[in-house]
């Protein structure tokens, strides 16, 4: 005898299915920036002399701390982008070859 689902067991799972495209990169993308913004704001505090631990800042501080060295960074994989468009009557650069238009 089976046991029986409950009636919002199915719509909960389509739900998940829907939703899980958009979490594992969000999570990815938090983790990333927590982890930048944690890098420079111990290296700034720690050109003063002081530790990131006693000043109390939240996971949020940190996130937010992040653009600031993901600027360049982002600012030269623009460029290059741009740079490659052009290259040989092509319109993308060649790692994206294979991607739909």
């Amino acid at each position: 005898m089976a046991i029986d689902e409950p009636a919002g067991a199915g719509q909960l799972q389509r739900l998940i299915r829907a939703a899980s495209p958009f979490i594992a990169p969000t999570t990815l993308i938090s983790g990333l920036l927590y982890s930048f913004g944690y890098a420079i704001t111990k290296a700034q505090y720690e050109y003063f002399g002081l530790d990131v631990a006693t000043i109390g800042l939240s996971p949020r501080d940190y996130v937010m701390r992040s653009p600031t060295p993901l600027v360049m960074p982002i600012l030269v994989l623009a460029v290059t982008g741009a740079g490659w468009s052009g290259r040989d009557g092509s319109p993308a650069p060649p790692w994206c070859s294979g991607l739909p238009p």
